[in-house]
């Protein structure tokens, strides 16, 4: 038997706040495979010295706008500049927010979007939505598990032990899965410009990792597209927001969206964005409500009929599409009704489910989801060494800060009342104007620079060595690490150096990203013979590894934001 979800409102009375300022500030409120373990890196060929007489090297021109692209987890849009101004390409329905959800009619035929969402409750089993939250994530990853358990696909482990979903006999990654919504918004950008769509720049959460932001690099190249750079989901939500000219001071970004939550503070001048500290949740986002208010409508089933929705696949997502409907009507509402008519056979005929939530019901039950996100907050903060009195201005996007529940927490918190950006454009916007700054196209305002920091700790160690720490989490980028690796073992002919990444205080060896091998070491005792190498994280978020062994230069560079 099920136990029936229990909780209150958030008790407790909020802070003065300082609308006055915020008003003035921010006008009006409210409104291919997945990847696989790393490959030995190939000696680089060395190229000829040409001297001073070396031909400059022209800048290329391009025949194609650069895109900014939101990959979301509920929704996807993109955008492009034309004469200076920012365009949202619009769908067949006309809407610039591209359901992300993919469908599986008939063999080899594939839905995208509005046309695959009207399908989830009645093609359960050759439709999945939210594929962001599975990409680059392994089979066994546990929140992977209680995804795909919910899941009416057959889903699987495939050789590189990322997740495979089958499908009419046909089996795919989520990568496959991915570059098909990327696919979708590439051909509706070229239709909106009239021109091949070939770069872009992407937004990503900040809580994806090495793997997830290289996974959606292959499947924007799967789609066609090579990305020039990916921004962080609050970053482009700024940088859309348009903070005053003049304006001086750190601003604090919350970012809830549908699958992710993430957290930045920054530090805003006139001419750029510097952030100063970032943080985020993978796995918490508005499909959480969702699941929420679903489990206890099938609470209340089952004490009817004994029958448990969630084990059922087909009737169980047919249930979560009405409970997103539910959570954004009680968004405007005090109260709503899910029903579904005819939901189970049973031997009396067919039942159907009616169930009546308040929003008193809904802030009850997503208390401990919101209280989540706050930490995150609390978390940031800290590591910033700021206190939330020592942000300036509060800004809020993505779908689920429109809950007014999550609005008055966050308010509290701040002790003043946070300006919304827009929940469901802002950082498509954000990526955008990257996209303009990165394909030398002029917007009609000029636009500040945007300055990152390393989301994570980077660490290396060679086999049997300790874990050096390399670059700390929210080190400004670019950075550069130089460190040197002795032999472990006399005549020692190949060095496998170990690279890592954590989210935590310290790294240790519970996250690789990559391997590097080195190869023709002059025989020689233990420790006497040293490589050094070099470590670079560039500004777009490439870890650059180099070495040089008996004049063979390695190099690689993995995708880490």
């Amino acid at each position: 038997m099920s136990k029936k979800p229990t909780g209150g409102p958030p008790r407790g009375s909020a802070r003065k706040q300082k609308v006055g300022f915020f008003r003035r500030l921010f006008g009006k409120q409210d409104a291919e495979a997945e990847p696989a373990a790393p490959q030995p890196m190939t000696p680089v060929p060395q190229l000829p010295q040409t001297g001073p007489q070396q031909r400059p090297v022209l800048p290329k021109k391009r025949h194609a706008p650069v895109v900014g692209i939101d990959f979301g987890t509920s929704y996807s849009s993109v955008g492009v500049v034309r004469d200076g101004k920012i365009e949202m390409v619009r769908f067949e329905d006309g809407e610039p927010m591209l359901p992300s959800v993919v469908s599986f009619p008939a063999p080899d035929v594939v839905l995208v979007g509005a046309e695959a969402r009207a399908r989830m409750g009645a093609e359960a089993q050759f439709t999945i939505a939210s594929p962001k939250r599975l990409l680059g994530r392994p089979f066994g990853d546990p929140e992977v598990a209680r995804i795909t358990g919910a899941l009416a696909f057959r889903s699987f482990a495939g050789s590189d032990r990322f997740l495979r979903l089958e499908a009419h006999d046909r089996i795919y990654s989520m990568t496959d899965i991915c570059a098909m919504i990327l696919e979708k918004l590439r051909e509706r950008a070229k239709i909106h410009t009239g021109q091949e769509i070939t770069e872009c720049v992407m937004a990503a959460p900040v809580g994806f990792g090495s793997l997830q932001r290289s996974a959606l690099e292959r499947a924007a190249r799967q789609a066609g597209m090579k990305v020039l750079g990916i921004l962080s989901e609050p970053t482009a939500a700024v940088m859309a927001h348009g903070l005053p000219k003049k304006f001086n001071g750190r601003v604090a970004v919350y970012d809830f969206g549908g699958g992710t939550f993430d957290f930045n503070v920054l530090q805003v001048s006139e001419s750029a964005y510097q952030v100063l500290s970032s943080g985020g949740d993978p796995w918490l986002g508005g499909d959480d409500f969702d699941d929420l208010i679903a489990n206890h409508v099938a609470d209340a089933f089952w004490r009817q009929t004994e029958i448990d929705l969630r084990k059922r696949a087909v009737e169980w997502q047919a249930l979560l599409v009405e409970c997103e409907q539910a959570k954004r009507t009680l968004t405007k509402k005090r109260s709503t009704d899910v029903s579904l008519d005819g939901l189970v056979q049973m031997a009396d005929g067919a039942r159907g489910l009616s169930c009546r939530i308040s929003r008193k019901d809904f802030n009850g039950l997503t208390r401990p989801l919101v209280k989540r996100s706050l930490a995150v907050v609390e978390r940031v903060l800290n590591h910033a060494r700021l206190s939330p009195q020592d942000v300036e201005a509060v800004v809020l996007t993505g779908g689920t800060s429109m809950i007014p529940a999550v609005r008055r927490a966050v308010s509290k918190v701040f002790g003043a009342k946070p300006a919304l950006a827009d929940a469901h454009l802002a950082v498509v916007t954000g990526a955008t104007i990257e996209a303009a700054n990165k394909g030398g196209v002029e917007l009609e305002y000029k636009s500040r620079m945007v300055h990152e920091v390393a989301g994570r700790i980077f660490g290396a160690s060679v086999e049997g060595g300790h874990v050096v720490t390399l670059f700390e989490r929210d080190t400004p980028l670019p950075a550069e690490r130089k460190e040197s690796f002795a032999t472990l073992r006399d005549n020692q002919q190949e060095m496998v150096l170990s690279l890592f990444e954590q989210n935590t205080s310290r790294v240790d060896e519970s996250r690789p990203i990559g391997k590097l091998y080195l190869r023709g070491l002059p025989a020689a005792p233990a420790g006497r013979e040293r490589i050094d190498v070099t470590f670079i994280l560039d500004e777009d978020g490439m870890f650059t590894v180099a070495a040089n062994v008996a004049g063979k230069e390695y190099k690689q560079s993995i995708r880490t934001r």
